[in-house]
């Protein structure tokens, strides 16, 4: 059984977690700073865990919520971007990683996240 602390750490995660996401570049256009966008639920009017959580700019993160997460991907012909490390440079298409789904997404914001958090450790 959780905690509450845990539970909310888990639903919303960590205020250091929530600033690092946004100020990575949005996953569609590049622009900053960004919103936290949960790309999973847990169910009707719930928010998902902190680990389906990406980056997205204000207007990127409005249009989704208008036209949907699949219609946007497809739109986007399933590509979106990610950098592949916390300093890596998103000038000319350098040092990001592309995904094909939100989930691959939220999966390397999580593992960017745990990068950041062994550099703070080291």
């Amino acid at each position: 059984m959780r905690s509450d602390a845990e539970k909310f750490a888990y639903e919303y995660g960590s205020r250091g977690r929530k600033s690092f996401v946004k100020k990575l570049p949005c996953a569609v256009c590049g622009a900053g700073p960004c919103h936290n966008h949960h790309c999973r639920t847990d169910g009707m009017s719930r928010k998902g865990p902190s680990t389906a959580v990406v980056p997205l700019c204000g207007e990127c993160h409005a249009r989704v919520h208008n036209i949907g997460a699949l219609s946007m991907l497809q739109q986007m012909d399933g590509c979106l971007r990610l950098p592949i490390s916390p300093m890596a440079s998103w000038s000319g298409g350098q040092g990001r990683q592309q995904c094909d789904t939100w989930d691959d997404l939220a999966a390397g914001v999580e593992k960017l996240w745990r990068s950041h958090l062994d550099g703070l450790v080291a």
